[in-house]
């Protein structure tokens, strides 16, 4: 099987006292539109993230994402210690 390096947001969202949420290199499109590119980012408990963006940036679809009714096209995104 081939072995590939983990990416540390996604090392960290395995590891104890893990984060709520981490998005490691989450791209997602619909048809040829782009919304989102190469997000990664980690969401610790007792912090606090603000997304900020235009109409159509992608803001309502990472959280579609988080609660699973949208899946990606690739990346990897953990909640709760459990892969979405």
């Amino acid at each position: 099987m081939l072995q590939t390096k983990r990416s540390p947001e996604l090392e960290e969202a395995l590891g104890p006292g893990s984060p709520i949420v981490v998005f490691d290199k989450v791209n997602l499109a619909f048809d040829e539109k782009v919304i989102l590119r190469d997000v990664s980012f980690t969401l610790l408990t007792g912090h606090t993230k603000i997304f900020l963006g235009a109409s159509g940036a992608g803001k309502s679809t990472i959280l579609k994402l988080i609660v699973g009714l949208l899946k990606p096209d690739s990346g990897v995104i953990w909640v709760n210690g459990e892969r979405v």
